[in-house]
């Protein structure tokens, strides 16, 4: 089963993943955050197998969350899916 993390501001993105996640029996929503600290400290610790990642948060930006994940070279790295209403 693979291991999914969702780290965008947006509330309604969010739901709207988690609901078409559900119904996928392969992938488990291991967690969610709406900044950029949260999601860093919470993807080290669940260490999840994809990442969707937008690029602009509060607390912080997606960059930030990439470069703390590559500092930390003795944990797995995620498949990163960026995701951004950024033009």
């Amino acid at each position: 089963m693979l291991k999914l993390y969702i780290a965008d501001d947006s509330a309604l993105l969010r739901d709207r993943l988690r609901t078409l996640i559900a119904d996928l029996d392969f992938v488990e929503l291991v967690g969610q955050a709406g900044d950029a600290q949260q999601a860093i400290k919470e993807i080290q610790k669940l260490e999840p197998d994809v990442l969707i990642l937008d690029i602009r948060m509060p607390e912080g930006n997606g960059s930030l969350v990439l470069e703390a994940l590559d500092r930390a070279s003795d944990k797995p790295k995620p498949v990163v899916i960026v995701l951004t209403a950024y033009p």
